[in-house]
């Protein structure tokens, strides 16, 4: 008979072996007690006290498989102790780590889209909070969330977006240690888990800033960097293609013909009101007018440029997905004429070659798609479309789910949890969930200096434990491993992450570990998007109008103009 004492029991013995280093053994005790909830869940499937301790058990569970390198499992197990909370009415701080936690495994496995709309759905939880006063309660939570964020987008989701994110990060940070008591110090300051971020956050910026031509901002992290962490220096990055650059050399194709929309979509990254969401970059409204703008360009460049189609399929959907989110009326209403567009433009990228765990994630969206045209009786009316999404799921999407309560089982494994590699889109609740390590990302975009835009394959990047300031938030991303070039391959939006498999330590590294990496500093060759040469294709390509409204990003995680440190 499965008891719930016992499995506790199992589980400290468990967590022991994993403090002294020994994950693998740690792991196989794990299983014991994984075993154990699982048959006290199937007696008493509610029990409050039952699914709490056992959501505790995933989270430790998902930071042992991380530790060993397998980054798979721990997305899996990341996933499935969030759909365990859900019924436990967790507070927004808690929701929100849980959210960035699986964002970040969903990096390590390679599972982009997911990872950039649950860092975004995260960061979404906290707008209550003033990112404009140091002493607002929750400031340095939203901070090291935001820090969390920044590193998650620069790995799934537009650069520009992502050095958005690092540097209200780092105001903010700075902001908070500078009101905290005895400041930094005279000799800088230790490296705690807000600290940590904060170092990786100016790396980030200086990093990105530099890649994208921005050489004054780029100093100003530098220099802050020196300052609080010296003989820290900014990694190398590749030029990144952003949602700007990628619309504007669709416009010279004459694939994209709205150069209005450009500037509503893509605010300036170094200014002070740089987004640090994805939902904060322009109002929900205008998702469905870019979805309707972009659908025809994604299907002509998917064939001969899937690069460019990726980066803006993926921001469109990101875009449709946080609007969704936030119950914006046109999508939600006429969702019989946007829900077939969106599915059009998603199912043009099955036509680029990509491999890997993002086409997993793919399915998944596609598959929620056809669901709700399905239920809104609009599925009919697009038939061959949904019929070839059915069958892209059918050869992509995930399996079946162990569910919760079923019969006790051995050590969790991966088909039981996702039935492969499968994704959560949209997952509400959870309370917070460590992830210690994170592995390669799946896919890369960048703007080769001269010349058109070339896929490259991701490098996977090694884990370190960054257990941040506040409560159940941990695991981040080593930033040196996200930037870096090794033999021509970045880290990023849009190779095929087990092309960086052999790039993987599979191991953890120290906090410290990002001091001993080598890097650059941030004088580096940039082409802008204006100066790299593409192939024209049809300059016929339709242009389909629609109306434009005057709308105003909204939200409060773009405004903190009197912490500007970074941005001019």
């Amino acid at each position: 008979m499965p008891n719930r004492r016992h499995a506790r029991r199992t589980h400290r013995d468990a967590a022991k072996l994993a403090a002294a280093g020994n994950h693998q053994g740690a792991l196989a005790v794990y299983a014991h007690a994984v075993g154990e909830f699982r048959g006290c869940l199937a007696v008493h499937p509610e029990d409050r006290g039952t699914r709490s301790d056992f959501a505790e058990l995933l989270a430790d569970l998902a930071a042992s498989h991380s530790a060993v390198g397998e980054v798979a499992l721990a997305y899996a197990v990341q996933r499935e102790r969030v759909v365990i909370t859900a019924g436990l009415e967790a507070g927004p701080v808690e929701r929100a780590a849980a959210r960035l936690d699986l964002a970040e495994a969903a990096v390590g496995a390679g599972r982009l889209l997911t990872a950039a709309t649950e860092a975004d759905a995260a960061l979404g939880l906290l707008d209550d909070v003033d990112p404009a006063d140091p002493a607002s309660p929750g400031f340095t939570i939203l901070a090291d969330a935001i820090a969390r964020a920044a590193r998650v987008f620069a790995r799934a989701a537009d650069p520009d977006l992502a050095v958005g994110a690092a540097d209200q990060a780092a105001r903010m940070l700075i902001a908070a240690r500078q009101a905290a008591p005895g400041g930094f110090g005279a000799d800088g300051i230790g490296l705690d888990g807000t600290a940590v971020l904060l170092r990786d956050s100016l790396r980030l910026a200086a990093a990105l800033h530099a890649a994208a031509g921005r050489p004054a901002h780029a100093k100003g992290a530098v220099d802050l960097l020196n300052r609080y962490f010296p003989g820290v220096v900014p990694p190398a990055a590749p030029i990144p293609l952003s949602l700007r650059a990628a619309l504007e050399t669709a416009m010279r194709m004459g694939a994209f013909l709205d150069p209005r929309l450009i500037e509503r979509l893509c605010p300036d990254p170094a200014g002070r009101d740089a987004p640090a969401t994805i939902s904060a970059r322009c109002d929900p409204g205008l998702a469905a007018v870019a979805l309707h703008t972009a659908e025809p360009a994604v299907d002509v460049l998917a064939p001969t440029h899937p690069n460019l189609a990726w980066r803006i399929a993926t921001e469109v959907h990101y875009l449709l997905t946080a609007a969704d989110r936030a119950g914006e009326r046109n999508l939600h209403l006429n969702f019989r004429d946007h829900g077939p567009a969106w599915l059009a433009m998603l199912m043009a990228l099955t036509a680029t070659g990509k491999q890997g765990p993002i086409l997993t994630d793919l399915a998944a969206a596609l598959a929620e798609l056809c669901d709700r045209l399905r239920t809104r009786h609009a599925a009919a009316e697009h038939e061959p479309l949904v019929l070839a999404a059915h069958r892209f799921i059918a050869a992509h999407g995930e399996g079946p789910r162990l569910a919760v309560g079923a019969e006790p089982a051995g050590r969790v494994e991966l088909e039981e949890l996702t039935g492969g590699e499968g994704a959560q889109v949209g997952v509400e609740c959870g309370e917070p969930v460590l992830a210690d390590g994170l592995g390669p990302a799946g896919l890369d975009l960048v703007e080769e200096a001269g010349g058109a835009v070339e896929d490259v394959d991701a490098p996977a990047g090694e884990a370190h434990d960054f257990a941040a300031g506040v409560a159940g938030v941990g695991g981040a991303f080593d930033v040196a491993a996200l930037l870096e070039v090794r033999d021509g391959l970045a880290g990023g939006l849009l190779a095929d992450a087990e092309a960086g498999a052999e790039f993987d330590g599979g191991g953890a590294v120290d906090a410290d570990g990002l001091e001993d990496e080598p890097v650059h500093g941030p004088d580096v060759g940039v082409a802008f998007a204006g100066e790299f040469g593409v192939d024209l294709v049809d300059d016929g390509a339709e242009c389909r109008e629609e109306a434009q409204r005057e709308l105003v990003p909204g939200g409060r995680l773009n405004h903190v103009r009197q912490l500007g440190l970074l941005s001019g």
